[in-house]
């Protein structure tokens, strides 16, 4: 009897470690980790938009860091996350009240999302984006 509890209660563990453990986090870009693509960024309503391009590297299983230009001349590094094919990446890392972030989904070739331009009272200005891997 108690060994037939104590395999039960050793099974019960696995499987509870099993289904508490995050989903694999997908690898950016190609076989070393980095995303080198092209970048256009839309309004908020879908038009006037700005290209540019950006690299990101996946500095371990789920952080980001890399550059970005725009054709306009601004330029810059960045940081950000992903998990579960969800990427976050804040533009302006080292900015206080002046943070442009993406989020976007990873499908594997480009990722997709909106952008957010947030100052000292909040979101200033929003769009969409898309950068496609080159």
């Amino acid at each position: 009897m108690k060994n037939t509890l104590l395999v039960h209660s050793t099974i019960l563990c696995i499987l509870v470690l099993i289904s508490c453990s995050e989903p694999n986090t997908p690898s950016i870009g190609n076989s070393n980790g980095v995303f080198v693509g092209k970048l256009t960024m839309y309004d908020s309503t879908g038009g006037h938009p700005v290209n540019g391009t950006i690299s990101i590297k996946q500095d371990n299983s789920n952080s980001l860091s890399g550059n970005w230009s725009l054709n306009n001349g601004q330029s810059g590094k960045l940081v950000g996350t992903i998990k579960n094919a969800k990427i976050t990446v804040n533009l302006n890392p080292d900015m206080v009240d002046a943070n442009t972030n993406l989020i976007g989904d990873f499908d594997g070739n480009s990722i997709k999302g909106q952008w957010y331009f947030s100052g000292e009272p909040g979101v200033l200005n929003r769009g969409t984006f898309i950068a496609t891997n080159i």
